[in-house]
């Protein structure tokens, strides 16, 4: 009895001994693991941000050109076939259907632009796609009001190329902020700014 009295002391200094090593070994597994988590959630992103510039990014920039081309050219025509008309002393009737169709034209290159382009962005990075159909949706404002405007000249024509100018560029700012590696940084002034 005496001797099983006596080993008690002696394991207790065995398990002191060994336990920094069992706590070294479970921190570095711990370690180990959250290592193993954060790299492949940073090569998760990676893959990502890299699918989304190959498949949607690139291969649409030609859309998003095509699209500013053709609104310029459409809107151009559109203004110089109704100061025409206007200076014709077109009837009021025929003026007010050739108002319609011009800016029938500017909403049919939206449709298929959000069709072909805003819908597939919007499949991924929902908040883009709603910012990008927005944007539209005022620059189309701006098209129609200016089109229909009663003192319509060839002036408008330049305030309405300044529009589809800065649409174009805003939509490559918001093209890429899914993706870029400030995100934090953007939202950080983004909260600022809406205060």
């Amino acid at each position: 009895m005496f001797l099983l009295c006596n080993q008690a002391p002696i394991q207790d200094s065995i398990f002191i001994k060994v336990l920094p090593a069992i706590i070294s070994a479970l921190v570095v597994f711990l370690l180990f693991i959250v290592g193993r988590l954060i790299d492949s959630s940073i090569r998760n992103k990676e893959i990502n941000r890299s699918w989304y510039l190959r498949v949607v990014v690139e291969p649409n920039l030609k859309k998003v050109e095509d699209f500013m081309n053709n609104s310029l050219s459409s809107i151009s025509n559109s203004v110089t076939t109704l100061v025409a008309i206007k200076d014709n002393n077109a009837s009021t009737e025929d003026y007010f259907k050739a108002k319609s169709g011009e800016i029938g034209k500017f909403q049919s290159l939206k449709r298929n632009f959000e069709i072909n382009f805003i819908e597939l962005v919007q499949v991924n990075y929902p908040e883009t796609g709603l910012k990008l159909s927005e944007s539209l949706r005022e620059l189309e404002d701006i098209v129609s009001s200016c089109l229909d405007s009663k003192d319509l000249t060839h002036d408008n024509y330049l305030k309405l190329e300044s529009a589809v100018t800065g649409f174009r560029n805003f939509i490559f700012f918001t093209l890429y902020q899914p993706i870029s590696r400030n995100k934090f940084r953007q939202k950080v002034k983004q909260s600022k700014q809406k205060k």
